[in-house]
């Protein structure tokens, strides 16, 4: 869903974008975020109701991220999976206890560490043949050497101009 070297400079805390994986109620650090309800006089509380993945960017191909956002529910479904607990209010104000109570984790620090983490995954890269997973990861190598080559300026420059 962050499928450049480049998306993860955003996906960090404190920068209103997913800086950790969990489920949060009104909470911009989430990386599944309830969004807020407005509570109005005669407000619809079920018409109102969205969540939000707050981890994809323009980089990613939107088809497979979707993809896989439907096959993870189908597979929390299928495994009868509990609901994650809704962490409310700001992370960092959590103790190291909440921190763990609550199951959050962080997100991968760069595009190398979400490979590994794809690669490590049974359930999410069995969702894939066999050839794709080699050529998504293939290409995503590429373009991994290809932007430690550059500055930080030739960086931003190419992704303005691509995105």
């Amino acid at each position: 869903a962050a499928s450049s070297p480049l998306s993860y400079e955003r996906l960090v805390p404190d920068h209103w974008s997913a800086g950790g994986i969990f489920l949060g109620e009104n909470n911009r650090e989430a990386s599944l975020r309830i969004c807020p309800l407005f509570n109005i006089p005669g407000a619809n509380h079920q018409k109102q109701f969205n969540l939000e993945f707050r981890v994809a960017d323009v980089t990613a191909n939107p088809w497979l991220v979707l993809g896989c956002i439907i096959r993870a529910g189908l597979d929390g479904i299928k495994k009868n999976k509990a609901c994650p607990p809704i962490v409310q209010g700001e992370t960092r104000k959590l103790t190291e206890e909440q921190v763990k109570e609550f199951g959050i984790r962080q997100i991968p620090r760069s595009l190398e560490e979400a490979l590994v983490a794809f690669e490590e995954s049974e359930t999410v890269s069995g969702w894939f043949a066999d050839d794709f997973k080699k050529t998504f990861i293939a290409i995503k190598e590429a373009e991994i050497e290809k932007f430690n080559a550059l500055s930080a300026e030739e960086r931003y420059n190419i992704y303005a101009t691509t995105y």
